[in-house]
């Protein structure tokens, strides 16, 4: 392969998918049955995982740990609106604005 050619799309989603097989087969991979195999797909294509979720992933992962412009670089997204599309708060950060909620608002509402 060349430095200077662009990645091939298939070649990449291949590997991922193979890499997410092996994943789940741990190291049976080598000796498993192409059904064993279909079936650990099958698995990872009813999570709709893709290559494409590790863009997803960053993206809600690294966001509020960099600016949104860096964030934005990695990711490839052109703008502010498709960085907040593929952000999603995790249970952690929902807990903990209830906990803040809890505290600094109800605390006080009820206080009086």
């Amino acid at each position: 392969m060349s430095p200077d050619a662009p990645f091939n799309r298939e070649a990449i989603e291949r590997a991922f998918d193979k890499a997410l097989i092996q994943l789940s087969l741990g190291g049976r991979y080598d000796t498993a049955s192409r059904e064993e195999k279909e079936s650990a797909r099958k698995e990872w294509k009813e999570r709709k995982i893709t290559f494409h979720s590790l863009r997803h992933y960053a993206n809600a992962k690294l966001r509020g740990t960099v600016p949104d412009a860096t964030l934005r670089k990695l990711t490839g997204h052109l703008t502010p609106a498709m960085t907040d599309h593929y952000d999603h708060m995790a249970i952690d950060d929902l807990r903990l604005l209830t906990q803040a909620q809890e505290e600094r608002l109800l605390a006080r509402a009820e206080a009086g």
